[in-house]
Order: C-alpha cells, then sequence, then structure tokens
C-alpha cells in the first residue's frame, strides 16, 4: 500500500514551517483570521463595508466574503491534484491550506460567531 507523502501532496514549507498535515494547518489559519476579523469587528469596530472600496474595482462593487476564494482555491487544488503534469507544483499545499482557512474562517464568523452574537448571520 503506498502512503501518500509530502511531495505528492504538493505540501512542503508555508511561511518556514513544515505543513505535513495540510487540513490541520488550514484550521489553524482558520482560527488565525477568525482572531483578527472578530478583532476588527467588536474591538475595532470596523466592517466589511468599511472596505468595501479596496475591492471594487475588482469585484464592480459586490462585497466578497473571503470563503468565495477560498472555494476557488480548493477547486484550484483539485484540479492540480487530478492533472498529472501538475501534481508535483510546490504551490499545490498552499491552495489546500488557504482555501481551507478561508472557507472555515468565513464559515464560523458567519454561522457561529455572528450567530451567537448578534442573532444574525448577516450571510446574504
Amino acid at each position: 500500500m503506498h502512503v501518500r507523502g509530502e511531495d505528492e501532496l504538493g505540501v512542503g514549507k508555508l511561511f518556514g514551517l513544515a505543513c505535513r498535515r495540510p487540513v490541520v494547518s488550514g484550521v489553524l489559519l482558520a482560527l488565525l483570521i477568525e482572531a483578527v476579523t472578530a478583532f476588527n469587528w467588536f474591538v475595532l469596530g470596523l466592517r466589511a463595508v468599511d472596505f468595501a472600496h479596496l475591492h471594487a474595482w475588482a469585484t464592480s462593487g459586490f462585497r466578497l466574503h473571503h470563503g468565495y476564494p477560498g472555494l476557488g482555491l480548493l477547486v484550484v487544488w483539485l484540479v492540480t491534484a487530478l492533472v498529472r503534469s501538475l501534481r508535483g507544483s510546490p504551490w499545490r499545499g498552499g491552495f489546500l491550506i488557504v482555501g481551507i482557512g478561508l472557507v472555515l474562517s468565513d464559515a464560523v464568523h458567519h454561522f457561529v460567531v455572528l450567530k451567537l452574537v448578534t442573532g444574525s448571520t448577516e450571510f446574504p
């Protein structure tokens, strides 16, 4: 039986840390992102609408939840897993880790934190 190694997963080093368990790394990244988001939201009083002007040129004015680019990165990771010539890409592990981090942090923020604190998911 063949066990997938670090190189096959495309998981090398990310930010100088060995990432042998990309799902765990993605969850840790999600916790970090949510901590920053919660700090901005609850301590500094900053909301997503306060930053909408920064990416309005790229989104045609639509509000973009960070979970959507995360889903895109997960799709890219899946494609690189399916296409043999892309399997050795050093970026694969990063796509998986950042994708999981973005999707999970957005879901936790809306469906756990905001629901508990405000009673609303504030998710259109």
